[in-house]
């Protein structure tokens, strides 16, 4: 009996969905989205109704400026009334609100079907109607909506602890989170019920409730810590990792501005530079850092660009640490040239601290190398080597003149060097037809020969990398989609005009770990020496044929 070959339409037949625990259907599904419904609805509905009451309720007891004479000539030269900032205050939590709504819709459209997904967003419709002091003064005006503000405040601080155990594979993990779990719910759910419990946190002292929620919340990110060294995938530690960059910045940028007005005098000193301090750092900057949140969620639940928070990791290291180094230079410096001036005058000029800034701005980019060497050799070792290893052999492909020789040798040493499953290289044919040249670790005939869209081919001959992920990709052939993750193009110069010669196809990498940014640039530097060689191949193909 003969074996009937296998062809492209195969792939539609052969295709097997991916096994996502977390994917919900039927009434399950239905009930998911009509909770997330209603709990919207209340969000919106609770803060509309509390911005009126709130904004009585700051107007009769307005921030202490507007009644200490010491503030008044600063708020006359700004001219700035209690109605406007008060007004500022609620616009900036208007932002805030109206930013965890939408990412919470853009989740829910893109992934309803996924109950993790689903739980994501509903903790960030959640927990944007508790945000500011607006849910207090509307109780206070309208007693009867404890009732529906009460749970929605409930669900919020629930979820949030309960994210940070199911984060990002929807199962708690460790074990020891699970009762965890289910002790946490059954006591917010008991203190919801009977508010006059003992157990309540709501009725303990301050401090008391301060260092139990420490506690709780502690847990969850120990156990996000713990998972991730032991259990996470690489694409689920990148995903933890945007999160925790997301929550790290978004403290940094909440609580920094208001340490630096205690510890620098002058910033809480009465006058107008403490109060433009206030409106734009203390009050506006640390506002809008709190949506680092809801978008390190967005993108690490739409797992969209994942590989691109380590090149932001390695700029906030560099760039956090030059700015520590450099103020405690610029004390130092100030301090020993002050020391020193003073031995000679008795009152040294104020054109001293000019000085020290002009001779601290040029120590910025040495300091910075300094520190970015240290960074990338300390964190990031095995990036410089792979880098350090591309360019390398980028320089020695340049000297290659035989086509098929150049051809075999990329293949294989980009698969070495990024550690990928398997790949391709092929070349373009006279119908634009991409006929395979070198496969690596591909048996499947049907690759011989691959077909490419004609968006793909479009982006392809401008000499931009295609990846799993862009929309482009998704214009490829399913079977093209289930084999390579990256298509680099091959091209060639000529009068001025690029011109696509060829694709190296690469499969997944064999950690898991997705192509980013930092990588596209590598391969960019090693295309750009293979065209050059593809070009004198040509050329040296041409004159051989002409002198035959």
């Amino acid at each position: 009996m003969s074996i009937q070959p296998l062809s492209w339409d195969d792939f539609e037949d052969s295709s097997v969905a991916s096994d996502e625990p977390t994917v919900i259907t039927g009434w399950r599904l239905w009930i998911a989205r009509g909770i997330w419904s209603v709990v919207l609805l209340t969000t919106i509905g609770i803060f509309v109704s509390s911005i009126q009451p709130y904004f009585d309720f700051v107007m009769f007891f307005p921030k202490f400026w507007f009644s200490s004479p010491d503030y008044s000539t600063a708020l006359e030269q700004l001219s700035l009334s209690a109605g406007f900032y008060h007004g500022y205050l609620i616009a900036l939590q208007s932002i805030q609100v109206c930013v965890c709504l939408v990412i919470a819709g853009l989740i829910f459209k893109n992934k309803s079907n996924d109950w993790l997904a689903l739980f994501v967003s509903l903790t960030l419709v959640a927990y944007a109607a508790s945000q500011g002091d607006q849910i207090g003064a509307l109780l206070m005006n309208i007693p009867q909506l404890r009732y529906v503000a009460l749970p929605s405040l409930a669900l919020a601080e629930t979820s949030l602890l309960l994210l940070l155990y199911f984060f990002p594979d929807g199962d708690c993990s460790p074990g020891w989170t699970k009762p965890l779990a289910w002790i946490w719910v059954i006591w917010q759910l008991s203190n919801l019920v009977y508010e006059a419990s003992p157990l309540n946190p709501a009725l303990w002292p301050t401090l008391t409730r301060n260092l139990v929620m420490l506690a709780w919340f502690s847990t969850g990110l120990f156990a996000q810590l713990w998972s991730y060294v032991k259990e996470f995938t690489q694409v689920q530690r990148q995903q933890t990792k945007w999160v925790l960059f997301g929550f790290v910045l978004s403290v940094v940028g909440m609580y920094v501005p208001a340490i630096l007005k205690g510890i620098i005098p002058s910033l809480g000193s009465p006058g107008m530079g403490a109060v433009v301090y206030e409106i734009l750092f203390v009050e506006g900057f640390a506002s809008l850092a709190f949506l680092l949140i809801p978008v390190a969620l967005l993108i690490s639940i739409m797992r969209f660009g994942l590989w691109e928070v380590d090149s932001l990791i390695n700029r906030a290291l560099v760039y956090g640490s030059l700015t520590i180094v450099m103020v405690i230079l610029f004390e130092l410096l100030s301090g020993v040239i002050e020391n020193l001036t003073e031995l000679i005058l008795a009152e040294p000029p104020g054109i001293i601290e000019a000085i020290t800034a002009l001779a601290i701005g040029a120590l910025i980019q040495p300091v910075q190398d300094k520190v970015q060497d240290f960074v990338d050799g300390r964190f990031y070792a095995a990036k410089v080597n792979l880098g350090n290893a591309v360019r390398a052999f980028s320089d020695k492909i340049s000297y290659v003149i035989d086509r098929q020789e150049l051809m075999n040798l990329l293949l294989d040493r980009t698969v070495e060097l990024l550690q990928i499953g398997h790949g391709a290289v092929y070349l373009r044919g006279k119908d634009n037809s991409m006929t395979a040249v070198n496969k690596n670790n591909m048996t499947d005939e049907r690759f011989n020969s691959v077909p490419i869209s004609q968006e793909v081919f479009e982006e392809l001959e401008r000499g931009d990398p295609v990846f799993e992920g862009d929309e482009t990709f998704e214009t490829l052939h399913l079977g093209m989609r289930q084999t390579f993750t990256m298509l680099v193009p091959l091209t060639v110069v000529r009068e001025g005009i690029r011109e696509l010669t060829g694709v190296l196809a690469l499969g997944p990498r064999l950690s898991g770990m997705g192509y980013s940014s930092e990588d596209e640039t590598l391969m960019a530097t090693l295309v750009d020496s293979v065209s050059r060689a593809l070009l004198v191949s040509e050329l040296i193909e041409q004159n051989a044929v002409h002198q035959n």
